[in-house]
């Protein structure tokens, strides 16, 4: 198999012997980086996978690597993040073709789940399964490989109409539907799984699990007919109608409570524990801080609703609405023809005998408006409906429809709000595309303060946003954060219909009886109050005269009988209830926060993209609140409008469209946790169960920092082996190691039902620097490189210092020159056929001699240097690889000697004869005992002339073969005057030979001695 164009280099290897199949890393230049796979049973190559978006970097090696169940593949390389392909679906080029199709951790959905109200006439339903009750949704994906995304952010709160009131089983199918919009995911997407929550019911008990109410195939999506899933090959999404009529499971609280699964940006170390965990070591988490800049504006308008919204733009010549008209609705619909020419105004006032779904009711002009999904066709339709559930607006022309503007002046309804006298504190939250999220950012420019409602003289607060900074370039889209109201802790208004001032009392009383009459009259209403210390009173009209500043402390609440309350306030100045009484607000001031840092910020369902930095959306308007405009008809007589926690007065609905929590850190910023290993939830074979991507914020254990950074992780037997950079360890997995003051000779192991226990580490201090490209095993041995000692090193039973073995100087020079010189790679590989652990000096940049040496474990001495300079090694069976400008060459597998990739090249032996090392002696021949004879192009001793060693040399020829035996006399001295043949005798304490034989055939040498005699004549 060729290799692509450019410069390649292998950069990581990994063998499953259960398939008898090896993997190899290719950096290419010109980014056509891939993944190859070696059939060691076929012996073939084939391309897993290919591509710019593997990202692969020359001198960052692939370290962590892991398999699966044979078939899921994981790497890391510390440079980009932890990633994953299924490898059979990989190979053929058409499945990964981008970055995040590869990373471990899974996309979940981007966009909110759109949930509106709506009507079904026509499906049977023997009562309303969604009254006296609000629900939230959110969803997220199942992926091919059985993985779980984590759970989208929470969908805006959607509200029914006419549920404000305590006469409010009206006609059954109102409101009996909502219609849930959501993205049905990429083709990596098996299924959909869409949950809900319960927001209040009519037994005023709060419900906050989440639970599934529906899982979709996306294959069931997208071949369903049209009008079943509403499926939009334009923005990928499709629509589930929800009844809550089915017996629904809770999902687990830990996932719905996690905002995202906790996967690392980068990891230095990965490892796969149990065959079905993984582990990540070393890893970077987190981003840093920003500094916003931003402004707001409130202003006050009338509390209306848009009853009908468009959903989207227009597209195929149509356009879909959600939304329930109600009766004394004045709907709008201002569009023009071919997006050019004048345009058209058609209104129409909705009835009470059409309100709700508008269903079978001729507007105007040949339109027809019926139930959802609303939507305007350039065509003319019958007024009855095409599908169940799917009705249209027909505008009866055949001309493109440009719609500009949907306008609607409603009736008295309940509309979301903000509360007035108020402060809230907004955020921004950024987010990557898997859902990874900052903290929130904000300052003291995003605090927003409202005014009384008497000041707004009954208008709700629109809070105007304008972003003026860049988004981070790691963000993909943002949202916009809250608290919760702060000023509040809860409130009520009503109307008193007297006011006096007792004698001889200094405080005002005013008349609330209507509030116990309200109760009486209301069985089922939920408006109560109960005076406590520290009560306040804020008047906001007199008659119909608005009231400012009137805010004064509640000293009692008097039932003198049971149809008579009286508020007791502090006097300030006389009121005059007049025909209209005199509207208040009682409330419970709430406890307010010193400092951001010790308030949550909830999402509410405002998110928009951002890319490179760049916002799409710099300004907008917040209208939806956390407290609910709306009437409240006070007597039969006397309806005001008020606002009020509550969505309604007949059962627990303090809700709104916060989600998911955040908090403010200003300390907060990307992170290197160099001692932390993550780890993932588990993997079971054969079922649906793929825990491998789902990391939980608490699943981690941090170890010693003392010991430096977490290299290699490696699992032998039940321990997981902790490389770090001046120590090595074991963790006990899933077993807990229990032992008394006497130490480890009394050391018990028990069952633990934590997965990685506490680190012991290993006699000696050995770590691995930072090369853990030295570690290789074999047959539960473990080798690996000390730079920081110079020390290279063997774990069996303990850690054996091999470098001790005759190569002490070599090593501690060899490595801690490797040790300050850049990109210097220690690699460590393993070749079983001649049982050698070989350590490869690389030095890729710089100067320096880059070495290959063995040492052999059936001898267990240091046994040769080779010379080839592998870029990367490893084996599979008995077969030894290395890679040369990413090419894979197999070792031992024909007669021929001394041939690395291509290139034929001498075997050398290097000695040093230094008999009676006192003594200097005069050099006079040598002898070889082998099956040739072997040069010696380079001789030397320790004498030397002037500040130049001896040297001298022999070629072949020089040698004559007597009774078996090579021999010849060393000539001399090449670099004193007269040369090899007429210069200086050679004379030392020692002579050193390197010896050289170009034969790629198998030859012996069996012994080398040299002749000498004592000099007594001194040097020449």
């Amino acid at each position: 198999m060729g290799l692509p164009l450019g410069t390649n280099k292998c950069i990581g290897n990994y063998a499953n012997e259960s398939t008898g199949k090896f993997y190899s890393f290719i950096y290419n230049s010109l980014g056509n980086h891939t993944i190859n796979e070696f059939d060691s049973k076929l012996n073939t190559i084939s391309i897993v996978l290919q591509g710019s978006f593997l990202n692969f970097q020359e001198f960052e090696l692939i370290n962590g690597v892991g398999i699966v169940d044979n078939k899921l593949l994981y790497w890391t390389d510390g440079y980009n993040p932890p990633r994953s392909i299924n490898i059979e679906k990989s190979k053929g080029g058409e499945y990964y073709l981008n970055s995040n199709s590869i990373s471990l951790i899974k996309s979940p959905p981007q966009q909110l789940i759109a949930a509106s109200y709506s009507n079904d006439p026509i499906t049977s339903t023997a009562s309303n399964r969604l009254k006296g009750q609000l629900f939230q949704f959110r969803y997220l994906y199942v992926y091919e490989d059985g993985s779980r995304s984590a759970w989208s952010s929470c969908s805006a709160l959607p509200l029914p109409q006419y549920e404000v009131t305590s006469a409010n089983d009206v006609a059954s199918y109102k409101n009996n539907n909502i219609k849930l919009t959501f993205n049905v995911g990429t083709k990596f997407v098996s299924s959909v799984e869409i949950a809900a929550q319960v927001k209040g019911v009519s037994t005023n008990v709060n419900t906050t699990d989440w639970f599934s109410i529906v899982s979709l195939t996306r294959s069931e999506i997208l071949d369903s007919p049209i009008n079943k899933y509403s499926y939009n090959t334009l923005d990928n999404s499709a629509i589930y109608t929800f009844y809550n009529d089915g017996l629904y499971q809770s999902v687990d609280v830990f996932e719905t409570d996690l905002a995202y699964d906790y996967v690392p940006l980068k990891s230095k170390a990965l490892d796969v524990v149990n065959g079905n965990v993984l582990v990540l070591g070393n890893n970077t988490e987190g981003y840093d801080n920003i500094s916003p800049m931003i402004s707001f504006n409130t202003t006050y308008q009338t509390p209306t609703t848009n009853n009908l919204t468009a959903v989207g733009t227009p597209s195929f010549n149509n356009q879909l609405f959600s939304g329930v008209p109600t009766a004394g609705d004045v709907i709008s619909f201002i569009f023009n023809t071919g997006g050019i020419g004048p345009s058209t105004t058609i209104p129409y006032t909705v009835t009470g005998a059409t309100s709700g779904d508008l269903y079978g009711t001729l507007v105007a002009a040949g339109i027809y408006l019926i139930a959802y999904p609303f939507a305007i066709y350039t065509y003319t339709v019958t007024a009855e409906p095409l599908l169940p559930g799917s009705y249209y607006l027909g505008l009866g022309t055949f001309n493109t429809l440009n719609l500009v503007e949907i306008t609607s002046s409603v009736s008295a309804n309940t509309v979301s709000s903000y509360k007035t006298n108020s402060k809230y504190q907004f955020g921004l939250v950024y987010y990557d595309d898997f859902n990874r999220s900052s903290y929130v950012q904000t300052n003291d420019t995003f605090i927003v303060n409202t005014n009384s409602w008497g000041e707004a003289q009954g208008n709700v607060p629109n809070i105007s946003w304008n972003i003026y900074h860049s988004a981070p370039t790691w963000a993909t889209k943002y949202q916009w954060v809250r608290t919760e109201e702060l000023t509040h802790q809860n409130f009520l208004f009503w109307v008193a219909n007297s006011f006096a001032e007792p004698a001889g009392k200094d405080y005002y009383e005013l008349e609330i009886s209507s509030l116990l009459t309200y109760d009486k009259t209301n069985p089922n209403s939920i408006l109560a109050y109960d005076f406590s210390i520290g009560d306040r009173c804020t008047i906001h009209k007199q008659d119909t005269t608005w009231v400012t500043g009137y805010d004064v402390q509640v000293v009692g609440y008097d039932i003198a009988t049971p149809d008579v309350a009286k508020l007791q306030i502090q006097k300030k100045s006389v009121l005059t209830p007049g025909t209209n009484g005199i509207l208040l607000e009682i409330y419970t001031p709430k406890t307010r926060s010193n400092s951001s840092t010790e308030q949550f910020f909830y999402e509410f369902g405002v998110q928009y993209d951002c890319l490179n930095g760049v916002h799409s959306v710099t300004s907008g308007t917040f209208i939806y609140g956390d407290v609910f405009t709306r009437n409240r008809n006070i007597t039969s007589t006397l309806t005001v409008p008020i606002e009020d926690p509550n969505f309604s007065d007949f059962y627990k609905s303090n809700y709104s469209s916060n989600g998911r929590a955040n908090i403010f850190a200003p300390q907060a910023k990307q992170l290197n946790l160099p001692t932390d290993i993550r780890y993932s939830e588990t993997y079971v074979p054969n079922t649906n169960i793929n825990g491998l991507s789902r990391f939980f914020g608490a699943a981690f254990d941090t170890y010693d920092r003392v010991n430096g950074s977490i290299q290699k992780l490696a699992v032998r037997d039940n321990y997981l082996i902790c490389f770090q950079e001046l120590k090595t360890g074991y963790i006990p997995i899933m077993q807990s190691i229990i032992e008394d003051q006497g130490g480890g000779v009394n050391a018990n192991v028990a069952i633990s039902t934590k997965l990685l226990n506490k680190i012991r580490y290993y006699v000696g201090d050995y770590g691995i620097g930072l090369n853990p490209e030295s570690f290789t095993r074999f047959a539960g041995t473990m080798y690996f490189a000390d730079p920081n000692r110079g020390f290279v090193l063997k774990l069996a039973g303990g850690i054996e210092p091999i470098s001790s073995r005759g190569m002490d100087s070599y090593f501690t020079k060899t490595l801690s020159t490797a040790r300050s010189v850049t990109n210097v790679k220690l690699l460590g590989s393993y070749d079983p056929r001649n049982d050698e652990y070989l350590l490869t000096t690389n030095y890729v940049t710089g100067t320096g001699t880059s070495e290959t040496i063995a040492f052999n474990e059936n001898t267990n001495v240091w046994t040769s240097f080779y010379s080839f300079i592998p870029e990367m090694a490893g084996y599979i069976f008995n077969k030894y690889f290395s890679f040369k400008n990413g090419a894979m060459w197999e070792h031992n597998s024909n007669s021929i000697y001394n041939s690395f990739y291509g290139t034929t090249y001498p075997s050398i032996v290097q000695l040093t004869y230094n008999s009676s090392p006192k003594l200097i002696k005069s050099f006079l021949g040598i002898l070889q005992q082998g099956d040739s004879i072997w040069t010696a192009p380079d001789i030397t001793t320790s004498i030397s002339t002037v500040s130049t060693p001896q040297h001298s040399s022999l070629l072949d020829t020089d040698f004559s073969k007597k009774e078996g035996v090579w021999f010849s006399s060393l000539l001399r001295d090449d670099t004193s005057p007269g040369g090899l043949l007429d210069g200086d005798d050679l004379k030392g304490n020692w002579i050193k030979l390197r010896l050289s034989n170009t034969s790629s055939t198998k030859i012996n040498l069996l012994s080398v001695d040299v002749r000498a005699i004592p000099s007594y004549q001194g040097v020449k």
